[in-house]
C-alpha cells in the first residue's frame, strides 16, 4: 500500500478557494463556458452543476416530507461548499428560477457560501439559442428553456456574458477579467432576491404534489 502522509485530505489552514456562480436559462451556455474556463487557466478550477444531484434523488414519494427533503438539500449544499472551504477554486453552474422551492433550494446554499469569496456571472441568450441547443438534449430534458426563460432572476451579478454575440474565447476573456476585478456585492443581492422569493414556499401545496 503506498505511503500517505497523515496530512494527506485536510486542507491548508486559513486557504479557501474562490467561487464564481455562473447562472442563467438551460441551454444559455453555462457548461460550454464552465469548461472552457477550466481549459484555459494553469491552476485548477473544479466544475460543479447542481443538477448532478438530481438524478440521484430517490422516487419522489420518499422525500416530498419537508424534513426529508432539508435533509437532502442541505447534504448536496454542504458538500458544494466544503469543496471551497477546503481550498478549492470551484465553477457552480446553476439556474436562480424565481419560484420558491427552487429560491429555497438556493438560499441554503448561499448562506454556506457567505464566508468565501464569490463572483456571480450572469448568462443571456435567446430563447432561440437556447432552444437550438436544448435540442439536442435528451427527450426527458427538453422543455426546461420553455418552462424557465423570464423566471431567472437576472438583475443580480458581477458580470454578464451574452453567449449570443461572443464567442468562447471573448467569454472566457471576460470572465478573467470579472475575476481579476472581484466581487461587487452580487452574491449579497441575489441572496436578498432569492429569500424573498422562497418566502412564499407552501410546503402543503408541495407535499400534496
Amino acid at each position: 500500500m503506498p505511503f500517505m502522509s497523515s496530512n494527506c485530505g485536510q486542507p491548508e489552514p486559513d486557504v479557501r478557494g474562490r467561487v464564481i456562480v455562473l447562472n442563467g436559462i438551460p441551454c444559455s451556455g453555462k457548461s460550454t463556458l464552465a469548461r472552457a474556463f477550466q481549459a484555459d487557466l494553469d491552476e485548477p478550477w473544479l466544475g460543479i452543476d447542481l443538477d448532478m444531484f438530481t438524478p440521484r434523488l430517490p422516487p419522489r414519494r420518499t422525500w416530498t416530507e419537508q424534513r426529508a427533503l432539508r435533509r437532502i438539500v442541505a447534504g448536496g449544499n454542504a458538500a458544494v461548499a466544503a469543496v471551497a472551504e477546503a481550498g478549492n477554486n470551484i465553477v457552480i453552474e446553476l439556474v436562480a428560477r424565481k419560484d420558491p422551492g427552487a429560491s429555497m433550494t438556493l438560499v441554503d446554499l448561499f448562506e454556506r457560501l457567505a464566508a468565501l469569496d464569490v463572483l456571480v456571472v450572469c448568462l443571456r441568450c435567446s430563447i432561440e439559442s437556447a432552444e437550438s441547443r436544448e435540442a439536442s438534449r435528451p427527450d426527458d430534458m427538453r422543455g426546461l428553456v420553455q418552462r424557465d426563460y423570464g423566471n431567472v432572476e437576472e438583475d443580480s451579478f458581477d458580470a454578464v456574458v451574452d453567449t449570443d454575440t461572443l464567442t468562447i474565447p471573448e467569454q472566457v476573456a471576460l470572465l478573467r477579467r470579472a475575476l481579476v476585478v472581484g466581487s461587487t456585492g452580487a452574491f449579497d443581492r441575489l441572496h436578498a432576491r432569492l429569500r424573498h422569493y422562497a418566502q412564499a414556499m407552501d410546503w402543503r401545496a408541495f407535499e400534496a404534489d
